[in-house]
Order: structure tokens, then C-alpha cells, then sequence
């Protein structure tokens, strides 16, 4: 397999936490939902959200925006 001139695959690690009671956690990224807590890494401008729920409704959204340069 020639991987000569290619890149490394990078990914991050999302991980959070809170001392709020909560029952479900999403991820957002892009406005997309992941699934999982990796993500892969693409340059550009990103936008990467939690989010906490208890009995379905919304506790609290956290974001942050991060820019990768490649």
C-alpha cells in the first residue's frame, strides 16, 4: 500500500463534565448530530456543540468554535 504523500488521519476526543443532573447527552457538530466522540479532523471553521436533556427537554447547550488549518 503506497501512503506516501498522505496525511495522517487525525481525530479529537470530545468529552465534557458537569455537575448538572442530566439523562442524555448529544453531540452536535456543523449543526449535524454525531454519533460516537471522536471526531475526524478537516480543515476549515467548525462548530462543535453539547448538549444535556433530562426527561426530553433541553438543560443545556454549550458551544465552541474552532478553526483547523491544513
Amino acid at each position: 500500500m503506497d501512503t506516501e504523500g498522505k496525511k495522517a488521519k487525525q481525530k479529537i476526543h470530545l468529552h465534557f463534565e458537569t455537575n448538572i443532573p442530566y439523562d442524555t447527552s448529544l453531540w452536535m457538530f456543523n449543526g449535524v448530530k454525531i454519533q460516537g466522540d471522536f471526531l475526524d479532523l478537516k480543515p476549515g471553521n467548525h462548530e462543535v456543540e453539547v448538549i444535556l436533556m433530562k426527561d426530553g427537554e433541553i438543560l443545556q447547550k454549550k458551544k465552541s468554535v474552532f478553526q483547523i488549518i491544513g
